[in-house]
């Protein structure tokens, strides 16, 4: 999540001609590694009840797909893809998505 805000602090705030592209290649890459662990590390744990640790999840994910629509993460992950498409249609999860 630390990566994915600061990319898009980099990417919308900071002028063009300031922005470091190795920078933010960097982040994408921990975003990554991140999303890579939530998917074959934690899956099982994630998707076994809706808490406080699935919620940040979920949470994280809105904020790609939010900030970062360009980020292809479903078709990296689809084991979190598939989770979070049924999580993201409770009615908790609706009731307090961002508008666009």
């Amino acid at each position: 999540m630390d990566a994915a805000v600061a990319t898009r602090y980099e990417t919308f705030l900071r002028p063009m001609d300031k922005q470091w592209d190795g920078w933010v290649t960097a982040q994408g890459e921990k975003i990554r590694r991140g999303l890579a662990s939530l998917e074959h590390e934690h899956l099982a744990e994630i998707i076994s009840g809706f808490d406080i640790a699935a919620i940040g999840v979920a949470c994280a994910l809105g904020y790609l797909d939010l900030r970062q629509p360009e980020f292809d993460w479903r078709g990296e992950y689809p084991g979190l893809a598939a989770w979070y498409a049924e999580v993201s249609q409770r009615a908790s999860m609706l009731a307090t998505a961002p508008a666009a």
